[in-house]
């Protein structure tokens, strides 16, 4: 991106991304004759565009952080815990910058929570999602508990994966974690991720898969 300045002191701007040009000049320009109201409109648009090139020109890696306590993380496996069959939370949390915070899970009402399976009414899917839009909160994430232990247990299962899959038609930028019973979780999602844990507590095996232990056993 770079800046002309022309004779006429009027600033060109030109944002090149993938070997296509973008001009603004002269929808700026066009811009004389038209009502305040709609000068607005299109000035806040060009704005939002040029911020948007901005962010992936900073950020090429395209990747969503999230910022996870271990505490939080901790407090989900125990309330998982506290039943042999398996549950879903949905996750919000504030948004700071380029991170989005996995800190508040919202506690759902399930239509069948069986050993092996878990279904969530989609009424109140709803309207938890609406909560978060009317608080102007978005959803982060979604984590469940699989039966089984180690590792192995947390990989995604098609239900899993449709699951993604249907968050990514709906636009929500949400990251999965799948639990096992003897604390490992996995975070997955259809778009590259990092996640950031703060805290002690938690113990990274490789990318996306992390194990709980105890404080006391982490080294200085």
């Amino acid at each position: 991106m770079f800046w002309n300045f022309k004779k006429r002191k009027r600033v060109k701007i030109v944002l090149r991304k993938n070997s296509n040009a973008v001009s603004f000049d002269k929808q700026l320009h066009n811009l004389k004759q038209k009502d305040p109201g709609e000068i607005i409109s299109r000035h806040l648009l060009l704005i939002s565009q040029i911020n948007a090139v901005i962010n992936d020109c900073l950020y090429e890696d395209k990747e969503q952080r999230y910022l996870v306590g271990s505490r939080f993380l901790r407090k989900n496996y125990e309330l998982f815990c506290r039943s042999d069959k398996e549950s879903v939370h949905l996750i919000t949390g504030t948004e700071t910058g380029i991170f989005k915070s996995l800190d508040e899970e919202l506690i759902l009402q399930h239509e069948v929570r069986e050993l092996i399976e878990a279904k969530v009414f989609d009424t109140e899917v709803n309207r938890k999602l609406q909560e978060l839009h009317f608080e102007g909160y978005r959803l982060s994430g979604c984590f469940h508990v699989h039966p089984g232990y180690g590792a192995v247990a947390t990989g995604p299962s098609d239900i899993d994966m449709a699951l993604i899959d249907k968050l990514e038609a709906g636009n929500y930028k949400a990251v999965s974690a799948i639990f096992s019973r003897d604390g490992f979780i996995r975070f997955l999602a259809s778009f590259p991720f990092k996640i950031h844990i703060y805290g002690k507590g938690v113990r990274k095996i490789n990318e996306g898969l992390y194990c709980l232990v105890k404080v006391s056993e982490i080294p200085e």
